[in-house]
This record gives C-alpha cells, sequence and structure tokens, in this order.
C-alpha cells in the first residue's frame, strides 16, 4: 500500500512539475515595451495596456504573446497606446475580434497578416499610416473603413483580402504602396474621396491624379476587356494582380514601363500587345497567365520584340518570358540566343521538350521552374546553374550538365521526383553544400549519375554527391555538347545538323543499338524506351527516350 501511495504521488508531482513548465514556457502575462500584456486562456483573450507605443517585432524576436497567437480569439488593446508594432499579430489564425483605442495613430508592417479568421477591422480616427502588408492574406476580411485621417497605405496592405468588397480612398491619403489593394477577388471597384489631390478613381480603377500611373484594377471588377486610358506611361507592379475575368487588356501607344508582377495571375488573359513606347518591362510581369498563348510586339518598339508570340529583345540574344498557355510540347530556342532571363518557362505544363543552342551562355534563376520538361541538355559554356532552375518540375527524368559548369546554386532540383538520369561533364564535382537542398526531395539513390572517365571516386567521396548510389562512369568518352541540335520527344529522336554527319546510338553500356548517315537538315528516327548516348561525328550527347 505505502509503495502504491508513493507511486501515485510521484506521478501527481511530475504532472505539477510539468504544467509548471508549460507555464513557465507559456506565460500569460508580462511586458511588451512600455505596455503590460494579459492572456486570459478560458476566454481566448489578449488585452494590452499601458501609455506608447508598441514595440517592433520580427522573426527572430517575436512578440512575447506569440505562444498564444494561433489560439487566441479576442484582442483588445486598450486606450493609451499609441502604435501597434510591426508583425504584432501576424499569423492570429482563429483571430475574430480586434479592438483598437482611438488613441492609436499608426499600425505597424504586417502587423495583422495572416489573421485569416478576422472578418472585420474598425480603424481608429487618429490612424495616419497602415504599414506594408498589414492586413494582406486576412481572406475573410470583409470591412475595413478608413478613417478620414489617414495618411499612408503601404504597400500591399490589404494583399490578397479575398472578400474585401468595398474600399473608398479617403481625402487625405498622399501616399499609397504597390499592391495595396492587390488580389482582393471581392472587390469590384475603388473608389476615391473628393477633394483627394493625389489619386483618382476612373470607372472604378485607381490612378494618379493626372492618370499617367494605373496604380490597382480591382482583381473583382466586372467585364472581360480592358482598355487602358490613352494617358498612361506607366503599369504599376501588382497592378492587374488575380483579375481574373480578363480576358484581353489593351495597352495604349505611350506605355513606357510595365511594372514587376502587373498582370501576375491573370488566369483568363489569353494575348497582350507592348506597344512601340515601351522601354522596360519589369520581372514576373505575365507570370501564372496560364491561358496566354503569345506575347506580341509593336514592330516599331526598339527595345522588345516577338518570334512567334515569345518575347525577345530587341537583338534576340535574351529570351524573356514563353508563354504559359502554349500548347506546344516542344520549343526551339533560336541560334544566337545567349541569355535565358529568369523564370522565362516557368509553369509552361505543356513543354515537354526545349532544345537550348550552344550561343546560350547564362540561364536565369527558376528559367525552368514548375515547367513539364522531362530532358533537358545544357549547352556547353554554361558555368553557373542558377537556384530553383528546375524546382519541381515533377516530369523532369534526364538532365545533362555540360563540362564549362563551375558552380550549382540553391534548390535546383528541388522536387524533382521523377528524376532517373543525370549525367555531368565535370571532371571535378562541383562544391555543394548540404544546406542549399539542391536534390531536396529528390530520390537521388534511384538516380543513375554518369560522370567522365576517371571521376566515380571523386564524386562518390563529394559532399552530397556522395548519396548518388548509382555512379558510372561513360563509356564512349566525356560527355561534350555538338553544334548539332540532338534532342528527343514524343519517343522520337530528332536531328538538325548543318552538314551530313554519321550517327551512332549506344546504351549506357557502350553497346551500339543503331547507326546511320544523317544528311544536313533535319533527321528523326524511333527508338524503343530508355536513355541512350547519342554520337555525331566527334560529339557526343546523351537523351531519354519516353
Amino acid at each position: 500500500m505505502r509503495k502504491r501511495i508513493t507511486t501515485v504521488l510521484i506521478a501527481f508531482l511530475a504532472i505539477v512539475m510539468c504544467a509548471a513548465t508549460v507555464q513557465a514556457q507559456n506565460p500569460t502575462s508580462g511586458t511588451a515595451g512600455p505596455l503590460t500584456w494579459k492572456y486570459d486562456t478560458g476566454t481566448k483573450t489578449l488585452t494590452i495596456s499601458g501609455k506608447g507605443e508598441m514595440p517592433n517585432y520580427d522573426w527572430e524576436h517575436p512578440a512575447p504573446w506569440q505562444d498564444h497567437s494561433q489560439e487566441m480569439l479576442i484582442l483588445v488593446v486598450e486606450e493609451g497606446i499609441t502604435g501597434i508594432g510591426d508583425n504584432a499579430f501576424r499569423n492570429a489564425a482563429n483571430l475574430i475580434s480586434a479592438s483598437l483605442p482611438k488613441t492609436v495613430n499608426r499600425i505597424g508592417n504586417w502587423a495583422f497578416s495572416s489573421c485569416w479568421s478576422l472578418p472585420m477591422v474598425t480603424i481608429p480616427a487618429g490612424v495616419t499610416s497602415i504599414g506594408d502588408y498589414a492586413f494582406s492574406s486576412c481572406s475573410n476580411l470583409a470591412l475595413a473603413t478608413l478613417p478620414a485621417g489617414l495618411q499612408v497605405i503601404g504597400r500591399g496592405a490589404f494583399y490578397q483580402c479575398k472578400k474585401l468588397s468595398s474600399v473608398v480612398i479617403p481625402a487625405g491619403v498622399i501616399s499609397i504602396g504597390d499592391g495595396a489593394f492587390a488580389g482582393c477577388g471581392s472587390l469590384p471597384t475603388i473608389t476615391v474621396a473628393a477633394g483627394n489631390t493625389k489619386y483618382v478613381a476612373v470607372d472604378g480603377v485607381l490612378f494618379y491624379k493626372d492618370k499617367t500611373v494605373l496604380l490597382q484594377y480591382p482583381a473583382g471588377r466586372a467585364g472581360t476587356s480592358y482598355v487602358i486610358p490613352k494617358e498612361v506611361i506607366g503599369i504599376a507592379p501588382v497592378s492587374f494582380n488575380d483579375a481574373d475575368n480578363l480576358t484581353t487588356v489593351t495597352l495604349p501607344a505611350g506605355v513606357i514601363i510595365i511594372g514587376e508582377w502587373a498582370f501576375a495571375n491573370c488566369s483568363k488573359l489569353t494575348s497582350i500587345t507592348i506597344p512601340a513606347a515601351t522601354e522596360s518591362i519589369r520581372e514576373k510581369a505575365f507570370t501564372s497567365c496560364r491561358e496566354l498563348t503569345e506575347i506580341k510586339v509593336d514592330v516599331a518598339n526598339t527595345a522588345y520584340t516577338s518570334v512567334d508570340g515569345v518575347l525577345f529583345d530587341k537583338a534576340k540574344t535574351t529570351l524573356i518570358k514563353y508563354p504559359e498557355g502554349r500548347s506546344a510540347t516542344t520549343y526551339t530556342i533560336p541560334a544566337g540566343v545567349t541569355n535565358i532571363d529568369a523564370e522565362a518557362f516557368e509553369k509552361t505544363l505543356q513543354l515537354a521538350s526545349v532544345t537550348i543552342p550552344t550561343s546560350v551562355k547564362k540561364i536565369g534563376v527558376a528559367a525552368f521552374a514548375s515547367s513539364g520538361l522531362t530532358s533537358v541538355v545544357i549547352p556547353a559554356g554554361v558555368d553557373t546553374i542558377e537556384s530553383n532552375l528546375f524546382f519541381w518540375c515533377e516530369n523532369l527524368t534526364s538532365v545533362t550538365f555540360p563540362a564549362s559548369v563551375k558552380t550549382f546554386r540553391y534548390g535546383i532540383f528541388w522536387g524533382c521526383k521523377s528524376l532517373k538520369s543525370l549525367t555531368v561533364g565535370m571532371k571535378t564535382p562541383p562544391a555543394i553544400n548540404e544546406n542549399e537542398n539542391v536534390f531536396e526531395e529528390v530520390p537521388v539513390a534511384n538516380v543513375t549519375l554518369t560522370v567522365p572517365k576517371g571521376s566515380k571516386a571523386a564524386y562518390a567521396a563529394a559532399p552530397v554527391w556522395k548519396e548518388f548510389k548509382q555512379i558510372s562512369e561513360s563509356t564512349v568518352g566525356n560527355v561534350t555538347l555538338p553544334e548539332a541540335r540532338i534532342y528527343a520527344a514524343g519517343g522520337r529522336l530528332y536531328l538538325t545538323l548543318q552538314t551530313a554527319a554519321p550517327v551512332g546510338v549506344y546504351t549506357l553500356n557502350g553497346v551500339l543499338v543503331r547507326t546511320f548517315s544523317a544528311p544536313a537538315g533535319e533527321t528523326t528516327v524511333a527508338l524503343p524506351q530508355g536513355v541512350y548516348i547519342v554520337r555525331v561525328g566527334d560529339t557526343v550527347e546523351k537523351v531519354f527516350i519516353n
């Protein structure tokens, strides 16, 4: 009996100590700069009191009530507090009520970002500034009344507030950041109060007062087409983001600049024409336009041109954007192109094969990310494989890198779960840091890594590379890349040669499968599914037939 009582006491003390430890790790009260706070675990209410500014917080230094953010339902900020700090209530996903006092004059950056359950907020009359992304991704926020004294609305302040249905810009507002109301899919119109000297709304679309810059096209606006007014010379970043109803947009002749992400996620946009005056198209201007089949350019434009609906610089040395909605499964980049821009082929889901000419020397970040590519050969001369180059290319099975590659960046093959064959021409393994996630979510143990003769031991010992369990040396000499174009698509081998040449097709073990003489021009032959080494004259290339 005594032993049983002792056991029970020990268990009880353990529970008490555990509770005390949890209490210590998750305090329910404390200070925040000059302020004090208290969290009621029963009502799930956070109350903040005192006088003065709330401190700013960040990821490394979160708010002291952070441990309760996910379960908190009610927020009460009492009179006397003058500012809401940066990131103060970020990710309070279950917050349904936020009471702010009239003494508050500032709401910090990201202050209420991702408070998904918050249905409405009354911004106090004294607030003059709403910070960057302050209410971004508050997906249930349907009502946010802006006070008359407001002067500054930060970048992305109400970004992705998908239920926000009404916005009235007060007369005193003098600064609105890029994309302040972008991605608000229920917002049909934006209204600007009479007397505002900086901004104007025309047919519900927000502009600078002189109409030279279009700032925000409300994502919920009715209508499938829109003609931008002739006065406009600039289209602001994120201005048409998530405008899912639009199928056509007409740009005026005088547009000089198209900002970053300007038409991002316009999922039904099918075609667009760049005017003659346009001098600058910023990054990701047409990203995630999944039905965009062509980008046209006025022939008089001196900065850009279009070749078969694909956007290039005027000299045709840089491929800028291959439209995501094109239905073709193969594409040959024109000879003479030296640079493939960042994200140029991103999300081109129909594209299974791209032939890259030997003129290409630079390929940008995420150039082929999330595309439908099945096999790729990177040409000789490319020395750096940029970050996220093939990020989440789920169909990618085969990649060949030339001997010229010296550097591998972050996340190159992240999510390429179908990768089966990787051929490298570098005798010395490029250094890869384990934290760079080059092969994240790739079953490298099942991938065949083919390296130059005499290099197997070096790769088997090198950090990250040693994770490959199937390392073989090329049996037909070091992999080099030919002047000829050689690629596979639809179960066939394609060759485009400038002059006639003998062709040999080998297995990875060096067994000759087929030999023939190919004439100048294009030749195509059917081959069984598999990975082959193709020799054309004195050059060798690896292809994957599926």
